[in-house]
């Protein structure tokens, strides 16, 4: 330990001085403001935005991500660098680079990220006290006028197959690797306009779309209109949906029994909420796709069709109506142009990447994995 503390001390004089990239301050104020807006919405209704089971759930949630990064970053390092003492090179790395100014913004992003989404699921699980569920009837008109019958219908010759039931809602839970994972690449993009882009876009989608169109626009969704509306116009999706779990595992049907016995007993933890237009899952995965065509053909190629899948499956797995996914589409496309303005506005503080070679710390890897 002497010997790393000696490292560090010999190195201090290369690390630049500790500054945050403005660009990741303003996501870090604009997260900020959007949970103080969120508590102070719940506190005029005698509610609380502050679960800390919620938070430590996130929290334990971005730590796994964290590791198994660092896992992979151990890995490769071992694989192709072959240090002769691997023990002391990890943790005289860590030790060193733990305060590198890329990674404390990375840190300021991560820290936002784990208090805004348990804000934003403690104001979704109490949506109806502030709008009741009155929409459905609207939306399922609508779908019908737009499609000549229900979207389900519709798509049904084409995947109202158990097997093909069973892979959709297999996917519609790996959108939950958006999320982490997903935000976790964001967070050590080392292009600071797009990483900026992406997570203004990110909370403006949650808090608009998730939060205000979903309250204006209060509904259910077709799983749901039944058991908390009383309308029977999804019984045999929902019949059908049975059937197919009898065949092959349907694991949303579980996630809609937890999500109707969170909204029945009032439970505002991570994750919890019942909101149908618009789509979060159709704008967060149509989001990630406007971001990941900056990066690589191939990524967008990849996350464009699991993007069409999400909406499928959003449709199929009676989670929505198609109309919530087409909202959905039209207003992240509009956050994502606002956000690329917001983002082409030149940075006052000099960021990390444009800082002169000499000055500049390195990082633990030269591109994110």
């Amino acid at each position: 330990m002497r010997g790393l503390l000696q490292d560090y001390r010999r190195e201090k004089a290369t690390m630049p001085k500790f500054a945050i990239d403005r660009r990741d301050r303003d996501v870090a104020i604009l997260a900020a403001a959007i949970v103080t807006v969120f508590a102070v919405c719940m506190a005029s209704t005698g509610l609380s935005a502050f679960r800390l089971v919620s938070y430590l759930a996130n929290l334990i949630l971005f730590g796994y991500v964290t590791l198994a990064w660092l896992a992979v970053w151990i890995l490769k390092m071992l694989a192709i660098d072959r240090p002769d003492a691997p023990t002391k090179v990890i943790i005289n790395t860590l030790f060193r680079r733990g305060l590198a100014p890329r990674y404390i913004s990375a840190l300021v992003i991560l820290t936002s990220l784990i208090a805004f989404m348990p804000a934003f699921s403690a104001i979704k699980s109490h949506m109806a006290v502030f709008n009741n569920f009155s929409w459905d009837g609207a939306f399922i008109d609508l779908d019908r006028q737009i499609h000549g019958d229900d979207a389900w219908r519709v798509l049904q010759p084409v995947v109202g197959y158990p097997i093909v039931t069973s892979i959709l809602s297999v996917f519609y839970h790996l959108w939950l690797m958006l999320l982490y994972v997903g935000s976790f690449y964001f967070v050590l993009s080392q292009n600071p306009e797009l990483r900026q882009r992406y997570f203004i876009a990110y909370l403006l989608c949650w808090s608009i779309i998730g939060v205000g169109l979903a309250t204006a626009f209060s509904s259910v969704g077709p799983c749901f209109v039944e058991p908390i509306i009383g309308r029977q116009d999804f019984q045999p999706l929902m019949e059908y949906l049975q059937y197919a779990n009898q065949q092959y595992p349907v694991l949303v049907l579980r996630v809609q029994d937890m999500l109707l016995t969170k909204y029945q007993t009032a439970d505002g933890s991570l994750g919890s909420g019942i909101s149908a237009m618009p789509s979060m899952h159709v704008a967060h995965a149509f989001l990630f796709f406007l971001a990941v065509r900056r990066i690589s053909r191939a990524a967008a190629w990849l996350f464009g069709i699991f993007f069409v899948v999400i909406m499928i499956g959003s449709v199929h797995l009676a989670y929505h109506y198609a109309v919530d996914g087409y909202v959905s589409i039209i207003v992240t496309a509009l956050i994502w142009k606002l956000a690329g303005w917001w983002a082409s506005k030149p940075a006052k503080m000099q960021s990390i990447a444009e800082m002169p070679q000499d000055n500049r710390y390195t990082p633990l890897h030269d591109k994110v994995i």
